[in-house]
């Protein structure tokens, strides 16, 4: 299992990175982005929350999106 966390890490680093922006689509946070960040607490919670340690744009994309308000996810949704 700690292969399949790895890889799926390191697969959203690769698209954070590509994109330059600190989100995974475009430059405003999107659903993507949240639905990442339940991702990144699931593997923190079987892992351990050190193992974001060697990709700081997903330790600072999963802080970020933490601030985000109930209220704005629920935007949000009602746009998609």
């Amino acid at each position: 299992m700690h292969g399949v966390c790895n890889s799926i890490r390191h697969f959203f680093w690769q698209l954070l990175e590509e994109n330059g922006t600190g989100h995974l689509v475009g430059s405003s946070l999107t659903m993507a982005d949240i639905g990442l960040v339940e991702i990144l607490f699931n593997i923190d919670d079987y892992m351990g929350i050190q193992t974001l340690d060697p990709y700081p744009a997903l330790k600072v994309c999963k802080t970020r999106r933490q601030e985000v308000s109930p209220e704005n996810v629920y935007k949000l949704a009602a746009v998609s």
